[in-house]
């Protein structure tokens, strides 16, 4: 049994060409068919990066204005700017200063102690045919697939545990009944 726990578009890269290939699945003259692990590149990423600072021109000009989450858009931008106020949000934790966490700056951040950059998942007028289509080849071949793509939601960190746990539990009742079987 494997779980694929990677971005959907790194799964044809973890499988291999024997997954991939024109022969991996034949259609049913015998003639090639495309193969049902296709689906994983219908699936669309956005570029993201998150930047942990200590910079306060992300946060609104009046600091009473400040929250715990920020959000800002910017006319003819199709991306908003999601700034967490780490002091507020975890009221517990003792920050030598305010910090930040901004995800998709609009502009430049100061002060920046950390960034990453990563994909995150768009979910599409597709996405339900995708969900179904990963959902039927879940458990064939014991494969079993894990990612933030596997479920409905922000395209997270938090879905992407979510279809971890959802993809072990299959496995976990595939192979029970597998060895009852036996």
């Amino acid at each position: 049994y494997v779980i694929v726990a990677t971005e959907a578009m790194a799964v044809k890269h973890v499988l291999g060409d024997n997954f991939f290939g024109p022969n991996a699945i034949k259609g049913k003259r015998g003639g090639k068919a495309k193969s049902p692990y296709d689906v994983f590149s219908k699936v669309q990423y956005q570029p993201s990066s998150i930047v942990l600072h200590t910079d306060p021109t992300s946060m609104p000009a009046n600091r009473e204005d400040w929250c715990a989450l920020n959000v800002e858009m910017q006319p003819g931008s199709d991306m908003s700017q999601l700034t967490v106020w780490l002091n507020a949000y975890y009221p517990h934790v003792d920050f030598p200063e305010d910090t930040f966490e901004t995800w998709n700056a609009l502009r430049k951040v100061n002060h920046v102690q950390k960034e990453a950059f990563f994909q995150r998942v768009v979910h599409t007028s597709e996405t339900p045919s995708i969900l179904e289509d990963i959902e039927s080849i879940q458990g064939k071949k014991n494969i079993y697939f894990a990612g933030s793509y596997c479920v409905f939601g922000m395209g997270l960190l938090e879905q992407a545990a979510a279809s971890g746990k959802r993809a072990a539990e299959k496995l976990l009742d595939d192979a029970a009944c597998a060895w009852l079987n036996e």
